[in-house]
């Protein structure tokens, strides 16, 4: 299994952007960035819910909640849970993102994973990311994410660590509403992955998001809604095997 398990693509606006993350500021930074919690404006609750490649019991739940301390600096608590017939895969995660001067921040997240496999019972992991996002302009923003740096091993009788990787991601907002990202990523026995996506506030309350990755040629697309407090994203990744990942996500923020 990779580092980032159920996380790789975690809250739509990710998934619409082929799953672009660490360059992004939303009700899923804790999971994606947690550098991108200390850019939070808001405080928030999330959850979101995606189906993998049309199987009925496929599906990846998330609850994302973020709050704002004083300072430039917030917390995030996020649950997460997949599974399908004697396996189940649940996780708990903490982060803390602190901006170090106005336009630099740091972050770090501690997760807790637990397996059950019918036939093995329970296993358990820890692993720590780390996180950087620095705001180059007011159009130019880059994220930075380790993954699993400390190589923690996941239970003492199995000499096995979990692999280490790294994301590096930029956003370039170009104007009349039209933002361009882009990210590469890498981890230990896996090639590199690229990744590009398009988001369009295409009018005062609608964004429309399409992206592509190389790693399995998949295609996205995905639409956001805000309204007053309440935003909704939709999303779906077409993939010519093993096939279609599809879902929505409902946030509020005060």
């Amino acid at each position: 299994m990779s580092s980032q398990t159920i996380y790789s693509l975690s809250g739509m606006r990710s998934l619409g952007l082929a799953g672009v993350s660490s360059v992004l500021v939303d009700g899923f930074s804790v999971i994606n960035n947690s550098a991108g919690l200390a850019y939070l404006s808001q405080s928030s609750v999330a959850v979101s819910v995606q189906n993998r490649f049309g199987i009925n019991d496929l599906n990846i739940f998330h609850l994302s909640g973020q709050y704002r301390l004083r300072g430039d600096q917030a917390i995030g608590l996020a649950l997460a849970s997949t599974g399908i017939e004697g396996f189940r895969e649940n996780h708990v995660t903490a982060g803390y993102g602190l901006k170090l001067m106005n336009a630099f921040s740091i972050g770090v997240k501690l997760n807790l994973t637990n397996y059950h496999l019918a036939e093995r019972g329970n296993l358990f992991r820890a692993h720590a990311d780390l996180g950087a996002m620095y705001q180059v302009n007011n159009r130019l923003k880059l994220g930075l994410v380790f993954f699993n740096p400390f190589q923690i091993l996941r239970i003492r009788e199995y000499d096995e660590y979990f692999p280490t990787g790294v994301s590096f991601g930029a956003s370039y907002m170009a104007g009349n509403g039209l933002g361009l990202f882009g990210e590469v990523s890498k981890t230990e026995l896996l090639p590199a992955q690229f990744k590009t996506g398009i988001e369009w506030h295409w009018m005062e309350r609608i964004w429309l998001r399409t992206g592509y990755s190389h790693t399995n040629s998949s295609y996205s697309l995905g639409v956001g809604i805000h309204w007053n407090n309440f935003t909704a994203n939709f999303s779906f990744v077409h993939m010519a095997l093993p096939g279609g990942v599809s879902g929505a996500d409902f946030a509020y923020s005060w």
